[in-house]
């Protein structure tokens, strides 16, 4: 199981790189703009920067198992850059996300979930969020590594046949 929980570190990192890296040019559209603003007030910034301060420990994690003779001050000072340079680039992941939600969602649906976060309940929901997911990403963290290890368990008693 030690194994898996960098892998699965790396493919977030990597999946998060390619989502970055693959960000294409949106219209300057009053319903782009409308996105931009759904996005921002839905907590999508923070909960990205959420995602980015739990997932850079694990990377660090797996640079350490990589390079096990790395200084822990040299590791500090890679976590605090890792976390700041992606955390810098979130507003350009929000950005290549507009074509996404132009794709599923009409103008005005957008209009209405902007609607639904200025109003009191999904004010709430966004401030609520901030507590949801880390409480999430445990559960979800617990739960994949109890599947893999029954996956890997099947797996290789498979290979054993």
């Amino acid at each position: 199981m030690t194994v898996l929980r960098p892998l699965l570190s790396l493919l977030c990192l990597l999946s998060l790189s390619v989502t970055l890296l693959s960000s294409s040019a949106y219209a300057d559209d009053a319903k782009d703009k409308d996105i931009l603003t759904m996005l921002k007030i839905s907590g999508q910034l923070e909960a990205s920067e959420q995602v980015i301060s739990a997932m850079v420990p694990q990377l660090i994690q797996l640079i350490q198992s990589v390079n096990p003779e790395l200084p822990q001050a040299d590791l500090k000072m890679i976590m605090t850059q890792l976390e700041l340079d992606l955390k810098k680039e979130v507003p350009e992941l929000l950005k290549s996300l507009v074509p996404v939600y132009d794709k599923h969602f009409t103008h005005d649906d957008v209009k209405a979930l902007i609607a639904f976060y200025k109003s009191p309940v999904g004010k709430k929901f966004v401030t609520k969020q901030t507590l949801v997911i880390p409480e999430s990403m445990k559960i979800g963290e617990l739960w994949g590594q109890q599947v893999a290890q029954k996956a890997l368990k099947k797996a290789m008693s498979k290979l054993k046949k």
